[in-house]
């Protein structure tokens, strides 16, 4: 109501400035129909302010915009903190690197040196083992030999034997082996 109230003054006072046009100077003529024009725009603007109630839609969106920014700057101070954490980490990491490194190189040493000690010990062992096998050998290849000439010896004295010796002699001499037999046999025992 206020609004069409104003309109119609307005009107009104449009009317009445335009008959006194004539009497008056363009410029009273233009700051008046100015004045005028103003008067409308600003009844029609409060008649839709108050027709649909922008007020308080303004507020709302005010206090939303409001909120976003407390929103805004907390988020900001959180990555902002944030930041400095993660400043603060990766300052220490080219200490915690190099630290890392050593260790590694420390332990890749420790292993190196493991498994060279390792080697060294089994070689060893390798050795020590041939060492006993080539003794074994030499020991059964000396028991064989010992046992073919033995054979060879029995066999050319059996030989000797039986061309020169009596049949009384051979008797005698198989009579002192058979009874030197047990004594023979403990020596072989004790070898």
């Amino acid at each position: 109501m206020f609004s069409v109230n104003a309109l119609s003054s307005s009107i009104f006072f449009f009317l009445q400035a335009h008959h006194e046009a004539a009497s008056r100077s363009l410029w009273e003529t233009i700051v008046q129909s100015n004045a005028l024009n103003f008067a409308i725009a600003l009844g029609v603007i409060l008649w839709i302010v108050s027709k649909f109630k922008l007020h308080k839609a303004l507020d709302v969106r005010q206090n939303n915009i409001i909120e976003e920014l407390k929103l805004a700057e907390a988020q900001k101070a959180k990555a902002l903190e944030d930041l400095k954490a993660i400043e603060q980490r990766t300052a220490h990491l080219t200490t915690e690197v190099e630290t890392i490194i050593k260790e590694a190189q420390s332990t890749a040493e420790m292993i190196a040196k493991t498994i060279v000690s390792d080697a060294e010990a089994e070689a060893s062992k390798v050795m020590e083992n041939a060492r006993k096998r080539v003794q074994l050998e030499e020991k059964t290849a000396a028991r064989e030999l010992e046992r073919r000439l033995m054979h060879e010896a029995i066999y050319s004295a059996k030989q000797l034997l039986e061309n020169t010796l009596s049949h009384d002699d051979k008797q005698r001499s198989v009579q002192d082996f058979v009874e030197s037999l047990p004594e023979l046999y403990k020596k072989e025992a004790y070898r």
